[in-house]
């Protein structure tokens, strides 16, 4: 499969970005999908445009296809992404912090048998704050962290925010050439 190309537009909160078009707020890959194919809005009314890499910011019109919610509830049980209800525990969301950067969030949602949500919202110090990390919004990044940032095609902005100790903002603004212009 080919890598994710991520949208660059701001996450709705849910995960996915949103596009304007004539005065109309769409979800950008529905639009990504929408042009790349040649398929007018009209004819999508009813269908959800669904990711084969399970990457909501991904606007790859490879990893794009149309779908119906039955279809989409049929992909979440079979890729495992159904939500569990699982509770954690103190120690765990520790244990869970500890390991940030030796295992990938999916491995540890896939071995606490939660979401991987629920992983970088303990990461990021959004659940479970005891012992949570605490943004450093002065800090300065490294040219070579800058270059990773802007280089990462993977991650999520709020995993690579946790990863520096910056704020998602300042991540969005590494990834748009507004700050640290001086690396290339």
């Amino acid at each position: 499969m080919t890598d994710c190309v991520l949208t660059w537009l701001a996450d709705n909160g849910a995960g996915y970005a949103r596009i304007m078009i004539n005065g109309k707020r769409i979800l950008h890959h529905r639009y990504v999908y929408h042009r790349h194919n040649n398929i007018s809005l009209e004819d999508m009314e009813g269908k959800l445009v669904l990711h084969t890499c399970d990457n909501s910011r991904c606007i790859n019109p490879a990893h794009l296809y149309l779908g119906t919610h039955e279809d989409n509830m049929r992909d979440m049980v079979a890729r495992n992404r159904v939500r569990t209800g699982k509770q954690l525990t103190q120690e765990i969301a520790n244990d869970i912090r500890a390991r940030r950067y030796k295992a990938t969030g999916k491995e540890l949602a896939a071995e606490y048998g939660v979401e991987v949500d629920t992983i970088y919202d303990v990461w990021t110090g959004k659940t479970w704050k005891e012992n949570a990390p605490v943004a450093n919004y002065n800090a300065k990044l490294t040219d070579d962290q800058v270059k990773y940032i802007r280089s990462n095609r993977t991650l999520y902005a709020r995993e690579l925010a946790a990863m520096f100790n910056v704020s998602i903002g300042c991540i969005y603004s590494v990834q748009q050439g507004k700050t640290y212009k001086h690396v290339i």
